[in-house]
């Protein structure tokens, strides 16, 4: 298919923000850490949902994985910034790496 490279570099481009948000803070990630697995599995699924639901709206897989991807980096961001008590940049890699593996996933299996 012709967009699997666009589709790859999209899913490397969601990975980066987490990734540099904070590198001090990233120190902490662990993934037996059950909080960074339920950042993890909550953005996973977040994504995956939202990119199912757009497709169903007759969006190209593309964009729908765009709008879900950002919208629930969003989501995370908000939740680390207005709920939490500090900003966790481990926490934003978990929802990065959650994110990014449901884009991978709809990319490589095209669901």
């Amino acid at each position: 298919m012709p967009f699997k490279i666009p589709a790859l570099l999209l899913c490397l481009i969601l990975s980066l923000p987490p990734c540099v948000a904070r590198a001090e803070g990233v120190s902490q990630f662990k993934f037996t850490d059950l909080d960074k697995q339920a950042h993890m599995l909550a953005s996973y699924g977040m994504s995956l949902t939202l990119t199912r639901f757009l497709e169903t709206k007759k969006l190209p897989i593309w964009e729908s994985v765009l709008i879900a991807s950002a919208s629930t980096i969003v989501v995370g961001a908000s939740k680390e910034l207005f709920v939490d008590s500090e900003f966790s940049a481990a926490d934003m890699l978990a929802n990065g790496i959650g994110t990014s593996v449901s884009a991978a996933l709809v990319f490589t299996f095209e669901l």
